[in-house]
C-alpha cells in the first residue's frame, strides 16, 4: 500500500502551512495551539474526494489510508512543531532586548530546533509506543479517525469519531525548568535564560508530535522510517510560513502585550528571566519551597513504583500531579470527570466499555479542535487584515 507519496506531503506541507498560521495568530492571542494532525486527516479527505469528483482525469485514485497517515505527519510538523516557539521563547526575546532576530538566524533556529525533536524521537518511539505501549490519546484518535474515514456503511457508523487533539505536553512547564537551572548557571544572563530554555521546549514539542504520529502509525501499520521523513519535510513547509508570518504579525516589540497581541506565554517567559537574571535567590521563599517539595515528590513516586509494582495503580501519577499544577483546573476537572465515567462503566459492563470508550472519547477530545479551528477561520478576517495592514503600509510609503 503507497504511503510517502509526494502528493501526501504536497497537501500535508500546504494544510500544514495554513494551521501554522492559525496557531501563530491564536497564539499571540492565547498563549496556546491547537492541534493540527486529526483536522489536516479530515480536511485532507475532505479535499481530495472533492478533486476526484471535479477532475477525475488529474486525481484518478484515492489516497490510501497510509498516504493519509503522512500526510498528518507532514501536516502536524508544518503546522505546530514549528511556531511553538515564534508565540513563547522568541516573543520573550523581542520583549526583552527590544530588537528582533535576523531572518537567516531564526530560520536556521526553527529548522534545527524542530529537526532536533525529531531527531529525538526515533530512539524513543521503540521504549514508549511498542515496549511500553503508552497511550499517545491524540495518536489513537487519528488512527480512528483515519479508519472512519476509510471505512464502509455499517463499519463506518460503528466507527464514526470526531476530529481533534486531546494531549498535554508539558513544554511550558519544561521549558519554565531550564529557565531556572540557568537561572542558576548563568544568573545575570537574560538571553542564555530564554534561549536554552527554548531548546528544550521546542525540541519537547516537536518530539511529542512525531512520537503521537508514529503512534497512530503504529496502530494502522505504517513504517515509520516514511513517517519520519514526512515529518522532517514538514519542518521547511512549516518554516517558510510561519518566520515571515511572524516579523510581518510582529513588527516590533511595542505590539506584545497590546490588545492587539496580548502574547500572555511571551509575557511568562520573559517574566521568568527577568525575575531570575538575579539568581535563583530572587524567587519568593515559598516559591523556592515548592521547588523543592515538588522535585522530592518527583523523586519519591517512581521510587515508590519500583517497590510495590503491585500496587502501582494506587500511586498517583507524578506526570499527572505535575500537570495538575500547571494546566487550568477546568481541564483536570473535565480529565477526572472522563476518567471517572470510564471506570464505572468498565465496572457496569466491560463488553460495551471496550467496544465505546475509546471512540466516544476520541470523538469528545477531538471535537475541541474542530472547534478550536472553526474559531480560528471565524477570525480569519482579522488575522489577513493584520498580515497585510503593514503589506500595504509599506507598499504605500514606496
Amino acid at each position: 500500500m503507497k504511503q510517502l507519496t509526494l502528493r501526501a506531503v504536497i497537501m500535508g506541507a500546504f494544510l500544514g502551512g495554513f494551521m501554522s498560521l492559525s496557531n501563530l495568530y491564536i497564539g499571540l492571542k492565547t498563549g496556546w495551539g491547537l492541534g493540527v494532525a486529526i483536522t489536516a486527516c479530515i480536511l485532507s479527505y475532505t479535499i481530495w474526494k472533492t478533486l476526484r469528483t471535479l477532475l477525475p482525469f488529474i486525481f484518478k485514485s484515492d489516497m490510501t489510508i497510509l498516504e493519509n497517515n503522512c500526510m498528518q505527519s507532514t501536516a502536524s510538523s508544518a503546522g505546530y512543531s514549528t511556531g511553538g516557539t515564534m508565540v513563547s521563547a522568541i516573543s520573550a526575546y523581542l520583549i526583552i532586548t527590544g530588537t528582533h532576530m535576523s531572518w537567516t538566524v531564526l530560520t536556521l533556529w526553527t529548522i534545527f530546533l524542530a529537526a532536533l525533536g525529531v531527531f529525538i524521537a526515533i530512539p524513543m518511539k521503540r521504549q514508549m509506543i511498542n515496549i511500553e505501549q503508552l497511550k499517545f490519546p491524540s495518536g489513537i484518535a487519528a488512527a480512528e479517525t483515519l479508519k472512519s474515514l476509510h471505512s464502509k456503511g455499517a463499519e463506518a457508523a460503528d466507527k464514526a469519531r470526531a476530529t481533534g487533539e486531546s494531549d498535554i505536553t508539558p513544554i511550558g512547564a519544561m521549558g519554565k525548568i531550564t529557565q531556572l537551572t540557568f537561572g542558576i548557571l548563568a544568573p545575570t544572563n537574560m538571553t542564555t535564560n530564554l534561549m536554552t530554555a527554548s531548546v528544550t521546549a521546542g525540541a519537547a514539542g516537536s518530539t511529542a508530535d512525531l512520537l503521537t504520529d508514529l503512534k497512530s502509525g503504529y496502530l494502522l501499520g505504517a513504517n515509520p522510517r516514511q513517517q519520519f521523513i514526512a515529518q522532517f519535510c514538514g519542518i521547511f513547509a512549516g518554516t517558510l510560513i510561519v518566520v515571515p508570518a511572524f516579523y510581518i504579525l510582529v513588527p516590533d516589540a511595542s505590539v506584545l502585550g497590546s490588545n492587539q497581541w496580548p502574547a500572555p506565554s511571551a509575557q511568562v517567559w520573559a517574566a521568568v528571566a527577568k525575575l531570575l537574571s538575579n539568581g535563583v535567590h530572587s524567587l519568593h521563599p515559598a516559591a523556592r519551597m515548592g521547588m523543592i517539595v515538588g522535585g522530592i515528590a518527583g523523586i519519591i513516586i517512581p521510587i515508590l513504583e519500583l517497590i510495590f509494582p503491585k500496587r502501582r495503580k494506587y500511586i498517583p501519577s507524578a506526570m499527572g500531579l505535575g500537570l495538575a499544577m500547571v494546566i487550568p483546573f477546568w481541564n483536570s476537572l473535565s480529565m477526572f470527570l472522563g476518567g471517572l465515567i470510564a471506570l464505572i462503566l468498565e465496572k457496569k459492563n466491560k463488553a460495551v466499555a471496550e467496544k465505546y470508550i475509546i471512540p466516544v472519547s476520541s470523538g469528545i477530545i477531538a471535537g475541541e479542535s474542530l472547534m478550536g479551528v472553526a474559531i480560528a477561520l471565524s477570525d480569519a478576517r482579522g488575522m489577513f487584515t493584520a498580515f497585510f495592514a503593514p503589506l500595504k503600509a509599506f507598499l504605500r510609503m514606496h
